[in-house]
């Protein structure tokens, strides 16, 4: 999972624009920006039991990666990824 400054996937101002939606309608939206308040996503995973660790250079990626997948388990690895 990336952590963007901000999804438009899940951000309401997306599902604002989908005029089709009953939601939008109606004014009452179930989505949330990943932005305000900002999710934790390290104690998040930790919450599920989940092991998880954060990559803040590109040359970290691929040892986290591998590492996960030598654990034989589920495993969250949080890459941050500005927008701007």
């Amino acid at each position: 999972m990336t952590d963007m400054d901000a999804c438009a996937l899940f951000a309401p101002a997306f599902m604002r624009s989908q005029s089709r939606y009953a939601s939008v309608r109606s004014n009452r939206f179930i989505a949330m920006d990943l932005v305000d308040p900002p999710i934790d996503f390290l104690a998040l995973a930790a919450g599920l039991g989940v092991p998880a660790c954060r990559v803040d250079r590109a040359a970290d990626i691929a040892p986290a990666v591998a590492a996960g997948i030598a654990s034989g388990g589920a495993n969250l690895i949080e890459i941050p990824v500005s927008v701007s």
